[in-house]
């Protein structure tokens, strides 16, 4: 819907409440949508073994008032995550790859977990996709960004 669509729901919604249908709440709803400011969204990024550093960038960015994308499976941290019996396969490795660019592409920035400065191939790919849509990309460890 757009925002004439929208507006014009809102007014029909208020004269229905007027009429005593009480649709009040509906249109507080529609307002809030429609004015309220969206938070920023960020997308973490770097090697699923930092398992920890997920967890520690979501809780940050989540209480800084932003809403976290971040990896669904942890390959490289099973002992943390997923248990040592559940693995991937190349196919769903190159899926998992591009169902994560497609998270960078919902964001609006990309939050890169250089744990002491590393950076595999994925990330370095995710980084790159990044910088190609026009995504800002900020550093976990400001000290040690490596070169893409």
């Amino acid at each position: 819907m757009t925002t004439t669509e929208l507006t014009l729901l809102r007014d029909e919604i208020l004269s229905a409440d007027e009429a005593g249908d009480r649709c009040g709440w509906i249109a507080d709803r529609i307002d809030r949508i429609l004015f309220a400011p969206r938070p920023t969204v960020v997308c973490l990024c770097g090697s699923t073994r930092f398992y920890t550093t997920f967890q520690e960038a979501n809780y940050r960015e989540t209480t800084a008032g932003k809403i976290v994308l971040s990896v669904g499976f942890y390959p490289h941290a099973q002992d943390e995550a997923h248990g040592g019996d559940v693995g991937v396969t190349p196919e769903q490795k190159v899926k998992l790859d591009e169902l994560h660019k497609r998270k960078i592409d919902l964001a609006d920035e990309v939050l890169v977990l250089n744990v002491d400065g590393y950076i595999g191939d994925s990330t370095r790919s995710e980084i790159l996709h990044a910088q190609t849509t026009g995504k800002p990309v900020r550093w976990w460890d400001e000290a040690r960004i490596p070169e893409v």
